[in-house]
């Protein structure tokens, strides 16, 4: 879902659930976190509490024309402002939310 709305996938990390703060941290609650983790890495869908999702924006549309109009002047000897570095955050979506 968030590849398809313009960001990068980056990391994806299944979270085990928290065993430990349940059935302590004794034997059983290691045990059952260990083979949490250990179904984790067989199918982070199926066996993860959480999803973990490190992800990144991608330019949006309006960033890429202005920029290309940029190098097209550019390149034809026209002198243009430059472009910010950093292309603007997704509206509605903050770079701490991702």
């Amino acid at each position: 879902m968030l590849a398809d709305t313009g960001f990068r996938i980056k990391e994806i990390r299944g979270v085990p659930a928290p065993f430990p703060k349940v059935l302590g941290d004794g034997l059983l609650g290691r045990a059952a976190m260990a083979l949490n983790q250990l179904l984790i890495r067989v199918s982070k869908s199926i066996f993860s509490y959480q999803i973990f999702v490190i992800a990144e924006t991608t330019p949006d549309l309006d960033f890429i024309v202005q920029d290309g109009k940029r190098r097209s002047e550019l390149r034809d000897g026209a002198v243009m402002e430059p472009m910010p570095t950093r292309c603007p955050p997704t509206e509605g979506i903050s770079d701490s939310a991702v």
